[in-house]
């Protein structure tokens, strides 16, 4: 998946999706980001159908256990995404 924060100093990046559900999704990211960034998300469901597009907030971090600092977790909680891509999100990841 693809991320981008907004802003003037925008960072975009990729990202690997460690659990999701309906209200948000847990990130792995080697970007620093803060609580309260606001994130444009691409998502690549399981379905090949095409990225689910959404923004979202960053609302907790982690310090990761691997061996560079720059690399943390992050919760994301949807802010606007389509109900009918939820679903599709949803249905992919099981």
């Amino acid at each position: 998946m693809r991320y981008c924060t907004r802003g003037i100093a925008s960072i975009e990046s990729t990202s690997t999706s460690l659990n999701i559900s309906r209200k948000g999704i847990r990130l792995h990211l080697s970007r620093i980001i803060k609580i309260g960034d606001i994130l444009e998300l691409d998502i690549d469901p399981a379905d090949k159908k095409g990225p689910v597009s959404a923004i979202g907030r960053v609302v907790w971090t982690s310090g990761s256990s691997d061996v560079s600092e720059f690399e943390q977790d992050a919760g994301i909680e949807f802010k606007r995404m389509d109900p009918s891509e939820v679903e599709r999100l949803l249905q992919s990841a099981y």
